[in-house]
């Protein structure tokens, strides 16, 4: 059996995959994985394998399964799921890239390379209520935004920026 710690950071869902310690597991069980991720409604998950040397094939063909549901459930969410398999050791690579499955299964050498996808990027700000852009120096308002920014300048006793934060 295999450990398998869901965490959750920023509502994406990492899914580290490990071999037991000391014959110790949690015991990696989809129905178990599944149900879990299921009541944390996460908008994306990756499954991280890179501490696995060697995936078995009872667990490459568990973690297939896991997208294929994932992908079917992602169909009913209004925000849509993003969803990524890190770590892959080379050979089990090469077993997908020979069976096709990296058309089902997203493939990123680490977690930073997933979150730097463009799926993970929109999933990160699902929920975000309001996003205010400060970051002109104002050219066009020139004298008054010599030394200090668009968004610092006063207006009727107060910071621009302040007013936009305050109605947000």
């Amino acid at each position: 059996m295999l450990n398998c710690d869901v965490n959750v950071v920023g509502n994406i869902a990492t899914v580290t995959i490990s071999q037991p310690t000391f014959g110790v597991s949690n015991g990696f069980n989809l129905e178990n994985l599944m149900t879990r991720l299921d009541r944390l409604t996460p908008n994306g998950v990756i499954f991280d394998v890179s501490s696995l040397k060697k995936i078995p094939q009872a667990t490459l063909g568990g973690l297939v399964e896991a997208f294929i549901r994932l992908d079917q459930a992602r169909l009913f969410r209004p925000s849509g799921m993003a969803l990524a398999l890190c770590g892959v050791p080379e050979k089990t690579l090469k077993q997908i890239l020979e069976n096709g499955l990296d058309r089902l299964l997203p493939i990123f050498a680490s977690i930073p390379d997933a979150l730097a996808d463009q799926s993970f990027k929109s999933m990160r700000l699902r929920g975000v209520r309001s996003v205010v852009l400060c970051a002109s120096q104002g050219a066009r308002l020139a004298p008054l935004t010599g030394p200090t920014p668009v968004g610092m300048l006063d207006y009727l006793g107060r910071p621009m920026i302040a007013r936009v934060m305050e109605h947000a």
